[in-house]
């Protein structure tokens, strides 16, 4: 997971979707609505968040069918480890290094069972049987995973030792002699579990820590290494028995939760007065939301017997209908329309259709049914990562990757202009990036990181000629001090509030000082001029020279950001 931080110092524009959101997933029109409950500020921050899916068949803390963020956990398989991931997704572990391979050896664990099985009924069959059911089993997944579930019933010793997933981007999990475990990402941050499998510590590549502390199998209290921390407690007994009942935090901020007795989470309460509520029906699907701070947010949705969503109604007179149908008889190739209406007059549409390990495609229409934009999505079938994305007239990108799903080239369609990434062993993020354009030099642009894989270094090249040397400094939790561009002259220089952007100065232009609130929040931001620029702007008020100094600090930072930080994994904005 690449390192990310972001400045905010002017305004952030919305989605243009953003009025109709939340939307159900557009493939199987189920509901999903992510909500963050409590954060606080810290170079590792702590963020309580759950996230409600209506196709989901469990419960968390937070209720029937919501989820918790932090509620990752370890457990055994019949040959594998799985984490289960705050979202519910299981991540697979197996001691081969690679898909391929772990496939391969379920299959062998698969025939073995099946040869001891036909030997007890004395009914062993032709070796060209057992080889052709192999063929089979590693190209065919739902049968080979259909078979393992009914044939292997014992599981193989999970003793101490590394086990791998490309899930997500390359990870490994080591089981330690003491059976706790370590789970090791690519970029250098880790999770520690204890021998129960829950988990006591995260640390990001720079060891910027979170600890987990636990009461029974309750997770009750979070510490953050900048002296913060947030308290879980729970309700007792009843109907809601282990439901987290609030949230209580360093700053006596406290988030209260709501149940009925089904379990479902029904109302936030937050520390500033606001309050969220929530409806379901029999089925524990959600049919409505209320905020009490913004009409705006309100809505309603609707469900077909199928339990999907068919209809959304709200904020306002907005209405959203959704069909989805299949083509002939593959479940796994669905057309959803989405028809959009203020009132009950019809806005716009869209169809996106979806064809499993092909394609994705979404056509849009205006009110007068007249086709605005098409963009296809192809999908490769040995990685199911996107080959291409092209709109109708075929412009658009072409992608390549490793067998750990890193992208090693990207082409422009239909100019044919290439990006080829380079990796090392070490780091998740590339090393070099090579643009090749015809009949003009290669540009290639080397990264160099240190031994937490922060970027240090940039190095641009066209033909034989350096066209940019970047130079970056890093304080001791990972983050930019200074970036000096030693062909430009120019430099940049960085200062920080628990992890947050508190200074940021563009040699002889300016600075801009941000102060925050004790929860993180922006309190005011003041501009000055920097060096030479004193003079520049000697005699100006400031309502004058503020806005020039914003825009050239804006601007430095996004050209070093798009042209060489952001391919390295470094993300720095306005």
């Amino acid at each position: 997971m690449p390192w990310v931080f972001v400045l905010l110092v002017a305004l952030v524009l919305p989605s243009l979707s953003r009025a109709d959101a939340p939307l159900p997933n557009l493939r199987t029109l189920n509901f999903y609505l992510p909500a963050e409950f409590l954060s606080l500020p810290c170079d590792a921050q702590i963020e309580i968040r759950g996230a409600y899916n209506s196709y989901a068949g469990s419960e968390s803390v937070f209720g029937r069918k919501w989820t918790f963020n932090y509620n990752v956990k370890v457990e055994p398989g019949i040959s594998f480890f799985e984490i289960i991931e705050g979202d519910g997704f299981r991540n697979r572990y197996n001691r081969e290094r690679n898909l391929e391979e772990a496939n391969r050896a379920l299959v062998e664990t698969i025939l073995v069972e099946v040869r001891k099985q036909d030997a007890q009924r004395g009914s062993l069959r032709e070796n060209r049987v057992y080889e052709e059911m192999r063929t089979r089993l590693l190209s065919d997944r739902a049968m080979r995973e259909a078979e393992a579930q009914r044939l292997i019933t014992t599981a193989r010793p999970l003793g101490p030792g590394t086990y791998y997933s490309l899930a997500r981007g390359r990870s490994s999990l080591v089981k330690k002699e003491d059976e706790s475990f370590e789970r090791d990402f690519q970029d250098g941050s880790r999770q520690f579990f204890d021998r129960q499998g829950r988990l006591v510590r995260s640390e990001d590549r720079n060891r910027n820590r979170l600890d987990f502390i636990y009461q029974g199998n309750q997770l009750v209290r979070i510490n953050d290494s900048c002296g913060g921390w947030v308290r879980l407690d729970y309700y007792p007994e009843g109907p809601r028995a282990g439901l987290i009942r609030s949230l209580t935090d360093s700053l006596e901020r406290q988030v209260s939760f709501e149940y009925d007795e089904a379990r479902h989470l029904i109302a936030v309460n937050g520390p500033d007065g606001r309050t969220r509520g929530f409806r379901y029906n029999a089925q524990s699907n959600m049919t409505r939301l209320t905020d009490s701070s913004e009409a705006k947010h309100n809505f309603e949705l609707a469900y077909n017997q199928a339990q999907e969503v068919e209809r959304k109604t709200g904020p306002g007179n907005r209405v959203i209908r959704f069909t989805r149908t299949f083509v002939g008889e593959d479940r796994n190739h669905s057309i959803t329309e989405v028809v959009y209406f203020n009132g009950e007059t019809r806005d716009r549409r869209e169809t996106h259709e979806f064809k499993l390990e092909d394609f994705e495609q979404v056509s849009r229409y205006n009110a007068q049914n007249e086709q605005v934009s098409r963009t296809t999505r192809r999908l490769s079938p040995t990685t199911g990562f996107v080959a291409s994305e092209t709109d109708q007239q075929g412009r658009g990108f072409a992608f390549e990757y490793d067998a750990t799903g890193r992208v090693t080239k990207r082409e422009a369609l239909p100019s044919g202009e290439t990006l080829v990434f380079r990796y090392g062993d070490r780091c998740q993020f590339p090393t070099g990036m090579d643009r090749k354009r015809e009949g003009r030099p290669t540009i290639e642009i080397e990264f160099r990181f240190d031994p937490r894989c922060n970027l240090t270094r940039v190095v641009e090249k066209e033909g034989d000629k350096v066209t940019r040397e970047i130079e970056l400094r890093n304080n001791d939790k990972g983050r930019p001090s200074f970036m000096i561009d030693n062909t430009r002259n120019q430099a940049l220089a960085f200062e920080y509030w628990k992890g947050k952007p508190s200074s940021i100065s563009l040699r002889d232009v300016g600075t801009l000082r941000v102060a925050y609130l004790p929860n993180g929040e922006f309190g005011q931001v003041t501009v000055e001029p920097h060096g030479k620029a004193v003079k520049r702007f000697e005699g100006q008020e400031a309502h004058q020279y503020q806005p020039i100094i914003l825009s050239e600090v804006r601007a430095a930072i996004e050209y070093y950001r798009n042209n060489y930080l952001r391919p390295a994994g470094l993300e720095i904005g306005i």
